[in-house]
């Protein structure tokens, strides 16, 4: 299935396992996907104030940011410098 929830005494979760569903969640209805305290309180120390651990404005900006790093382009110059390397 593509979709899987969870239910415990204190969360629910929803996993999600296709890449249209993921980019509808992450990119389209980023607004409604709200970290909730008690995880950003777990994760934060490890994490700090990034796009994992952020809500709103912050967690956008953090994302605009994230996204140059996985740019098409990069992916690509990043995969022929491991082809590269893996074949001397």
């Amino acid at each position: 299935p593509h979709i899987a929830c969870m239910s415990l005494p204190v969360m629910n979760y929803v996993f999600l396992n296709d890449p249209k569903l993921i980019k509808q969640a992450l990119e389209d209805n980023h607004a409604d996907i709200i970290r909730v305290d008690r995880d950003v309180e777990i994760y934060e120390p490890l994490l700090g104030h990034g796009i994992f651990t952020s809500n709103g404005e912050r967690w956008k900006f953090h994302r605009k940011i994230a996204s140059r790093m996985f740019s098409m382009r990069n992916l690509k110059d990043f995969m022929y410098s491991i082809t590269v390397e893996s074949t001397q």
